[in-house]
């Protein structure tokens, strides 16, 4: 599907284009995280994806989700880091992971406020991610 963008993008109105350059930034990330060897470009490609990302959150007030979070912040460390691509690795240790976070989480409301975008929420994040890890090491 994401390599056929165009089709969706001609049916789509012009001002939601900017969900199909997420699309397809999406695909380029996807690309470069499979290849065989790390992509030069890969830093330009991220922001990319960042880019087009905080244009849909200011068009339509949507919030960045953590996954989306790594990619734009954290994917070109790893990639500079280990010299290598995901091609040879599992999610599953990652998947492992957001799921203990998630019942941990869920199992402190104290932590899980309703509305993220305040200064409340990111403090008590921070908070519950320095008390998750202070548990799990």
């Amino acid at each position: 599907m994401l390599r056929k963008l165009q089709p969706l993008r001609e049916y789509l109105p012009v001002e939601l284009h900017c969900f199909i350059d997420i699309l397809d930034s999406i695909n380029e990330v996807y690309t470069i995280s499979h290849e065989k060897v790390v992509n030069i470009n890969h830093k330009d490609i991220t922001s990319n994806f960042e880019q087009c990302w905080k244009l849909a959150m200011v068009r339509f007030g949507i919030t960045m989700p953590v996954k989306a979070h790594i990619i734009a912040h954290h994917l070109s460390d790893y990639f500079e880091l280990t010299g290598a691509t995901l091609r040879k690795c599992s999610d599953q240790v990652v998947e492992s992971a957001h799921h203990k976070l998630k019942t941990f989480f869920e199992s402190r409301p104290n932590y899980n406020h309703q509305n993220k975008q305040t200064v409340a929420s990111g403090l008590a994040t921070l908070d519950a991610i320095a008390h998750f890890n202070s548990v799990q090491i």
